[in-house]
């Protein structure tokens, strides 16, 4: 067996495929953060200064510039502390449905499940507040008389309320609420966080944090800080590549600014699988390890890239099925109706 190698060397018969044999390669990855000190020093600063207000602030930078890594880094250290801190980010399938988000920050706020929310007897539950959550959660009729104003100041009062529950959970007393990728996350629960923002509550320490890419406006706050995250120096990315057991057979042109750290994870995923003289283009990289697998990995691949990292094995098994008898008996139609069956497995495909 060559790496990247998918026919044998002397007959041309194709290799057959290692399966179910753990990765040895998984334990080096996530690659440890290096560069983002300054960024990590400003997240910080945001935390510390929320006594008693509400601080907003939005990390920016292109795909794969570790946005979300530094997130995850600020969690970390608040939870140490002993914050509240609540992720939330777009739907899995990026269908923008309806409410999603602000459904993941009322159940992560309050500890509490969807039904317990929308119960009309709910304990401390304001009449505005209970009017958004049943918003969220439910299909609210339409013709109720409320106008689209109306609707939205509830979705912003829930939310309210929520973050008021939360900071009394919080062993800290300080709540650190994270959105990533804001500019993929459906409209109503984007415009529910903008007006947290414009117009916060005066009580409680709250950090609202978000993540999107440049060109995006979200309509925040002027008051609500911005930090640009751009590529990693040359020094930096030397110091991944020689903490790396792949990285000594990398070569990467110093002329070159800016390294992403997903364009250094794939170079040094490549390398581990035998190639060398990596692309200078994350993308034309990307392509060449997916030009590598075999043709059943790769249609593997492109399924999951449509359907979404949320669906689970069933939905991909029955998708990849009716794939492989539209491609055996030649029948497109049968194909889509296999995989029309599969979309009504998961539930959430349901009606659209």
């Amino acid at each position: 067996m060559v790496a990247l190698t998918k026919f044998c060397g002397e007959c041309g018969a194709r290799l057959a495929l290692r399966s179910g044999v753990p990765d040895p390669r998984a334990s080096l990855f996530p690659l440890a953060i290096v560069g983002r000190d300054d960024e990590l020093a400003w997240l910080e600063d945001r935390r510390e200064s929320t006594k008693g207000r509400l601080v907003a602030a939005r990390l920016v930078g292109e795909p794969g510039s570790g946005k979300t890594r530094l997130l995850q880094e600020l969690a970390r250290f608040g939870e140490m502390d002993g914050d509240l801190v609540v992720m939330a980010g777009p739907d899995s399938h990026l269908a923008e449905v309806p409410h999603h988000a602000l459904r993941q920050l009322f159940v992560a706020l309050t500890a509490r499940t969807a039904e317990e929310l929308t119960r009309s007897s709910a304990a401390g539950t304001p009449s505005a507040a209970l009017q958004g959550l049943t918003d969220a959660f439910t299909d609210s009729p339409r013709d109720d008389g409320r106008t689209a104003a109306d609707r939205r100041r509830a979705r912003a009062d829930s939310l309210r309320w929520a973050l008021d529950v939360a900071t009394q959970r919080a062993a800290s007393g300080r709540v650190i609420l994270c959105v990533d990728d804001l500019h993929r996350v459906d409209a109503l629960s984007a415009t529910a966080v903008a007006d947290l923002v414009s117009e916060p509550s005066q009580t409680g320490s709250v950090l609202v944090l978000a993540t999107h890419a440049p060109g995006f406006e979200p309509g925040w706050s002027a008051e609500a800080g911005a930090r640009l995250i751009g590529g990693l120096p040359f020094g930096a990315v030397l110091a991944m590549l020689r903490s790396h057991p792949a990285g000594e057979r990398v070569r990467i042109d110093e002329s070159a600014r800016g390294f992403l750290p997903l364009f250094v994870e794939q170079v040094l995923r490549y390398s581990l699988e035998g190639g060398s003289d990596p692309p200078t283009r994350l993308a034309d990289l990307v392509a060449l390890r997916v030009d590598t697998l075999a043709p059943n990995a790769r249609r593997a691949l492109q399924l999951l890239a449509v359907v979404g990292e949320g669906s689970d094995r069933l939905v991909l098994s029955e998708l990849w099925r009716g794939c492989r008898l539209a491609q055996e008996t030649r029948d497109l139609r049968f194909g889509e109706r296999a995989a029309l069956d599969a979309f009504e497995i998961d539930g959430r495909f349901a009606g659209r």
